[in-house]
């Protein structure tokens, strides 16, 4: 199974969203959950960064902070 398939068949079975850019396009988000965070609440959404490569994800997980402090 390709990466492309397994995005798709996560998203045929309501597993994730599609592909956004969380910069640009915003999290796909609840009402419920836009109201929590603008009354102040910080909801915690769960994210995952695709990588293109072994090499970015080396780059992007030494200076994230979550990331090296999970290793220790």
């Amino acid at each position: 199974m390709t990466l492309d398939e397994w995005l798709e068949y996560g998203y045929d079975n309501a597993f994730c969203s599609r592909s956004v850019c969380a910069i640009h396009d915003g999290f796909p988000t609840t009402i419920a959950e836009d109201k929590e965070f603008d009354g102040g609440h910080d909801p915690c959404i769960h994210a995952v960064r695709l990588y293109e490569n072994k090499q970015m994800r080396d780059k992007c997980e030494n200076k994230h902070r979550p990331q090296t402090m999970e290793n220790k």
